[in-house]
């Protein structure tokens, strides 16, 4: 009796240390561009403007590449564009739904429409 429990506690802890040993394994890290090479001409719109967070917005967002500008097209429209790009989304880092996060920040969105290029 003994004997099975010693080999059943070896088990567990052999199986624990393979779950921790499997989560822990560092993320894949794939070659990409910097966001800061994105288009600044998409069809009809054009880059206007370039924008940068504070550090305060920087230390929440965790985001390790981002960019936000403005685009023009012919008819004079604006949108905002923002593109955050994560590493990890692991160890409290995560991407967020702007629906919420801009809100949330005090933004109030005057209007919300898909654009096809």
């Amino acid at each position: 009796m003994k004997n099975t429990r010693f080999i059943l506690t070896i088990l567990i802890l052999l199986a624990a240390a393979t779950v921790n040993y499997y989560f822990s394994k560092p993320d894949i890290s794939l070659p990409r561009k910097s966001l800061s090479e994105f288009p600044k001409e998409l069809g009809d719109w054009t880059a206007v403007s370039e924008q940068k967070m504070d550090s305060g917005s920087m230390n929440i967002l965790q985001v390790d590449d981002y960019f936000m500008r403005n685009y023009r097209n012919s008819k004079g429209e604006i949108i905002g564009l923002y593109i955050g790009y994560y590493k990890s989304q692991r160890e409290g880092k995560g991407i967020h739904s702007p629906r919420q996060c801009l809100p949330g920040s005090g933004w109030v969105p005057v209007n919300i429409a898909i654009y096809n290029l």
